[in-house]
């Protein structure tokens, strides 16, 4: 009692709506489908705009049409909580949303157009932008985790490696912070000498290394104890210090880490 008292002392809000009856279950159905693509949120019916407590009469018949009406008119399936309640001496409605991942969708009017989010007190058409965010927040994959298309793996790389300009006279030239064939040779000194005997050993990513594949990759080694070599004078002369470090386990880190 005391709960559904305090709900209708507050405005409608992005969680909060009031609907006099079950009339037209369309509007209902849209603003479930709101709080569910937004934040979650309550639906009071039974209460007038102006907070004038009416009622439903034939409560059960009504909670039987709108489960009916929910469970047909909206896309993907959803449970929301529906419960009678008893307030001034009539029923009322409430129906408790929660946020869940959808998008969700009016089924009459598809899932490109049909798809609704809460703005303020009021329902709008997700834009295609949003629409977007929906679908990507539903699948579960964070931006950092999405493809960047348009380019491949050492061109992304090269498009995130700082650079620094070297201006002479009329010419400039940008040079990469991190000297390429150092890197070049810290990852391939990784891979040759780490010890691939050990399960769940990870290089760099979240597959085994196959004989095939590491065979593959041994015609890109230097030879013998040029590479810590070669990453010292380049790091050097790019301003960098060197560093060798190795484990004390079942295998060895020979490589230079690349210090500022």
């Amino acid at each position: 009692m005391k709960t559904i008292e305090k709900i209708i002392q507050l405005q409608e809000s992005k969680v909060l709506e009031f609907k006099r009856d079950i009339s037209s279950f369309k509007p209902i159905l849209k603003t479930i489908v709101a709080f569910a693509n937004t934040a979650g949120g309550t639906i009071v019916i039974g209460v007038d705009d102006d907070k004038t407590v009416i009622g439903i009469e034939d409560v059960l018949q009504a909670e039987e049409s709108l489960a009916s009406s929910i469970s047909d008119g909206i896309m993907p399936g959803m449970m929301p909580e529906i419960e009678i309640v008893s307030f001034q001496g009539v029923h009322l409605l409430l129906i408790k949303v929660a946020r869940w991942r959808g998008p969700f969708y009016l089924k009459s009017q598809g899932p490109e157009q049909g798809v609704y989010i809460r703005l303020g007190s009021t329902n709008r058409k997700a834009g295609d932008e949003i629409l977007k965010e929906l679908k990507r927040s539903s699948s579960g994959i964070y931006f950092d985790q999405m493809p960047c298309i348009g380019t491949n793996e050492t061109e992304f790389i090269k498009r995130n490696t700082r650079l620094y300009s070297k201006i002479e006279s009329f010419h400039r030239e940008d040079i990469p912070s991190y000297p390429e064939i150092a890197v070049r040779e810290v990852l391939i000194n990784s891979l040759a000498h780490t010890d691939y005997s050990i399960k769940g050993m990870r290089i760099f990513g979240i597959l085994h290394m196959t004989s095939k594949v590491l065979y593959s990759l041994l015609g890109k080694a230097s030879t013998k104890g040029n590479d810590q070599k070669k990453c010292k004078v380049l790091l050097k002369d790019a301003g960098f210090s060197y560093q060798y470090f190795q484990t004390v386990w079942k295998f060895r880190i020979l490589g230079c880490c690349l210090l500022e």
